[in-house]
């Protein structure tokens, strides 16, 4: 796969995708990708007010059933052009390709006011600005210092600032307040090199409706955040980026220039549209889409507020790989106590409203997984009524992995330990207060006991004693506690429910005789370890001891602090092999 990005004066440069899915290398191969060979990649929707939004492009072979290598390039149609193809006569099963459009009506638009008007990515930083539409006249104001401002004409102005790379809000606060000073009524960011304006943490790397989640985004090291930072800022405050930023900073050298500003109200409507393929590109690229091929779906959020607000991710499952615009990590801001219409691609689609808070959240983030029909409408509420343990779809959102499972002798295990009314589930923050609840394993035979507990998070050690023979085989159930904020006795302990319960493959020259627990004599000298161990930690004590082999997970590792496509090693405790005594010490976060 290669790319070719052409310049084009005055605009954003286009950017041509070429794939070759199968090449078979042997000595002296000339491979040449004609991009002239491409197509243009669109979408558009029966609703011509929507313009904006993001677009992603993404090619990419699938290595196993749960593993691709794939190359994305994102682009917003109001800027960029997109072109993809494949090499002529050539395709392959295991190629993939998908365009993904999320589309929305611009909530904030601006244009610079030459004999060609044009547009440029911009966002809002800090407050919202008022609705409506505006014609300020522009001037140029250097780095927004004082020296900066001297003798140029800013009052009731529109001034466009020329800032660092590294600028950072508290400097940007201090530019924009000089700016205030000298009479000017808005502030319009562009920072030349990266576009970016960095909080402690980088905000945004990409133009339009996607270039930043603004103040609000991002947990800095500085204080100004959300409302903080809307109360710093002394004007209304845009971001402009890309190309045609600096078209418009050089119309406000002119010191004649003027722009149009629109902002609207928060968007209700939005279109999360995918369109895959395997083999080869198709060679049609261009999609118009009515309302009535699509699922209608109301999404309503409960609960949040200003301080903690949700980001959606969709994620488009089809042909055995993971499309959409969320691929990339960004989200699409939720709304506070309010409803929105979107239209989704039908087919399988996997949601996670993750939780953007200035505060730890006891529910964590919430996951689902829904299958839409054309031409059918529905309805998901998100946040509402939080209930306990829930085991509806399945885990590590979005890959399709069961709530339990073996690997050999390793048990894989997620508990997640809430869900909304919905039935949307969700795992514990450990940044949160109060109780998480327990994850206990056990093990069958004759009868159920208890092979391990995880009663709190934090340093635990656990003492075993060298055991005789293999365990039997052993399977996972859950008894998920939750309390909710305000109650440290208040605990509401879930049934317990049986898990996957992984084959067992008894080893060649052995019987499952053999696979029997441990005698009595080992089982006593542990119940006198637990014993110690328990009255130490003012526990109760346990009665049966872990089995050789098994490794216990954490549920609150798939918070959205520590999301990862694979769990990482420090939030699973492995217990000893096979006649092995062991003293082992594991975090669970």
């Amino acid at each position: 796969m290669g790319s070719l990005i052409t310049p084009r004066p005055g605009l954003e440069p286009s950017i041509a995708a070429m794939a070759h899915p199968e090449l078979n290398l042997t000595r002296d191969t000339t491979v040449t990708l004609d991009t002239r060979q491409t197509a243009k990649v669109t979408a558009n929707v029966d609703q011509p007010e929507v313009t904006g939004g993001s677009s992603l492009v993404e090619m990419g072979v699938c290595l196993s059933a749960d593993q691709t290598q794939s190359v994305v390039l994102p682009f917003e149609q109001r800027f960029q052009e997109m072109f993809a193809g494949t090499q002529p006569g050539t395709s392959s099963a295991a190629f993939y390709f998908g365009a993904s459009h999320r589309l929305e009506q611009p909530r904030l638009e601006l244009f610079g006011e030459q004999q060609k008007r044009f547009p440029v990515p911009v966002v809002v930083v800090g407050a919202p600005l008022p609705v409506g539409s505006r014609t300020p006249a522009l001037a140029f104001g250097g780095a927004g210092r004082s020296q900066d401002l001297a003798g140029v004409e800013v009052r009731d102005r529109l001034v466009v600032l020329e800032l660092p790379s590294g600028t950072t809000l508290e400097t940007l606060t201090e530019r924009v307040a000089t700016v205030r000073e000298h009479g000017g009524a808005m502030v319009a960011a562009w920072l030349r090199t990266a576009d970016v304006v960095h909080q402690g943490t980088e905000l945004t790397r990409q133009p339009g409706s996607r270039i930043a989640a603004a103040a609000t985004a991002a947990k800095p090291s500085s204080e100004l955040t959300g409302a903080k930072a809307a109360e710093a800022l002394a004007l209304p405050t845009v971001q402009i980026a890309g190309t045609n930023a600096e078209r418009f900073a050089a119309l406000a050298r002119t010191g004649g220039g003027t722009a149009t500003m629109i902002a609207r109200p928060e968007i209700r409507d939005a279109y999360e549209l995918s369109f895959p393929a395997t083999g080869r590109v198709p060679a049609q690229l261009e999609h118009s889409v009515r309302k009535s091929e699509l699922a209608a779906v109301t999404m309503a959020f409960h609960g949040y507020s200003a301080e903690s607000t949700p980001q959606m991710h969709a994620i488009h499952r089809a042909a055995g790989v993971r499309l959409g615009v969320s691929r990339l990590g960004y989200g699409t801001p939720g709304l506070v106590r309010a409803e929105r219409q979107e239209y989704y691609t039908p087919g399988t689609w996997a949601f996670l409203n993750a939780l953007v808070s200035q505060t730890p959240s006891v529910g964590g983030d919430l996951r689902g997984e829904e299958l839409f029909a054309a031409g059918k409408s529905y309805r998901l509420a998100w946040n509402g009524a939080v209930t306990g343990p829930g085991f509806r779809g399945k885990r590590n959102y979005p890959a399709d992995r069961p709530w339990a499972a073996r690997t050999t002798q390793e048990i894989d295990i997620s508990i997640p330990l809430f869900s909304d009314g919905a039935g949307h589930t969700a795992t514990a923050d450990l940044d949160a207060p109060g109780d998480r609840g327990s994850t206990v394993l056990y093990r069958r035979g004759g009868a159920r006991r208890t092979l391990g507990t995880v009663v709190h998070q934090g340093l635990r050690r656990m003492d075993l004693p060298q055991r005789a023979r293999p365990g039997a085989e052993p399977s996972a159930a859950a008894a998920g506690g939750a309390v909710h904020p305000g109650g440290g006795s208040g605990q509401h302990r879930a049934g317990r429910r049986h898990l996957h319960r992984p084959g067992h493959r008894v080893p060649a020259g052995r019987s499952r005789r053999d696979h029997r627990p441990a005698g009595r004599s080992v089982l006593r000298r542990w119940r006198q370890l637990a014993a110690r161990e328990g009255e130490r930690a003012g526990r109760p004590v346990q009665r049966r001891a872990p089995a050789p082999g098994d490794r216990i997970c954490v549920p609150a590792c798939e918070s959205h602090r520590c999301r990862r496509e694979h769990h990482d090693p420090k939030h699973h405790s492995r217990l000893p092999a096979p006649l092995t005594p062991v003293q082992e010490s594991a975090r669970f976060r």
